[in-house]
């Protein structure tokens, strides 16, 4: 693999997202109940996802229960980090496999 596998990777992102099907970024607009803005449309049906990207998201904050806090800290700061970065928000970006009229949100994008 080159040197550049992510900036092609990217480019072919772009290119499919360009098409009625395919890959293509997305904004979460709402997480309860979960809808997307992909090709200036906001879709709230025929959504698939991975429910661990909704884990406590309806909260917006951080909502890792209290009774976890009493673990050992490093179990309590991962899920607290893990729930941070990984939990889909409001205005967080994802990118969607669109197959005929379903989406499939496969990952949210971040800034690296």
């Amino acid at each position: 693999m080159g040197e550049r596998w992510a900036a092609d990777m990217v480019e072919a992102l772009r290119s499919a997202s360009k098409s009625s099907s395919g890959l293509m970024f997305a904004e979460v607009k709402s997480v309860a109940p979960l809808t997307i803005l992909a090709h200036d449309q906001v879709i709230s049906k025929g959504l698939y996802i991975n429910p661990a990207l909704l884990v406590w998201a309806e909260g917006g904050g951080s909502r890792i229960p209290p009774e976890l806090a009493g673990l050992a800290p490093h179990p309590y700061s991962f899920l607290t980090e893990f729930h941070t970065k990984y939990v889909l928000k409001a205005g967080d970006m994802v990118v969607v496999l669109q197959v005929g009229a379903g989406f499939y949100i496969l990952e949210k994008v971040v800034k690296v």
